[in-house]
């Protein structure tokens, strides 16, 4: 009779993901957490809204696409996935810079601890956040 072993490499112990989401990690315990409130309106309004504003004209967009707008937390929930990847993961975003590598790790932090979490795209369970 031949036996198997069956290799399961599991995330570390402060990882939590469901299916295909994004690893929460210990840094999402802080307190009070980074809100919408307390830093992603002050942070949006700073980084993207000089741009992605439904207010702000076409020649002033800076090639913002038209509707492509930031403007309230609602906003950031729709298009919370291009925020991320194109601000955080590919740091392509502001085009002209001026967001110091501090304040895209809080970006990064605030989008993947409450966010995307709020959007049901990972577990927060185990990590002292209510999902």
């Amino acid at each position: 009779m031949w036996l198997t072993s069956l290799v399961v490499v599991l995330p570390a112990c402060d990882d939590h993901v469901i299916g295909q989401g994004i690893p929460i990690r210990a840094a999402c315990l802080r307190d009070p957490p980074l809100t919408y409130d307390n830093f992603g309106d002050g942070m949006i309004s700073r980084q993207c809204r000089p741009c992605h504003g439904a207010l702000v004209r076409g020649g002033q967009r800076g090639g913002a696409p038209i509707g492509v707008d930031f403007d309230n937390e609602q906003d950031v929930l729709d298009w919370a996935d291009a925020i991320l990847r194109v601000a955080v993961e590919q740091e392509s975003m502001p085009p002209a810079g001026g967001m110091l590598p501090r304040e895209r790790e809080l970006l990064a932090e605030y989008m993947r601890c409450d966010v995307l979490p709020r959007l049901g795209q990972v577990d927060l369970v185990g990590t002292g956040e209510d999902p």
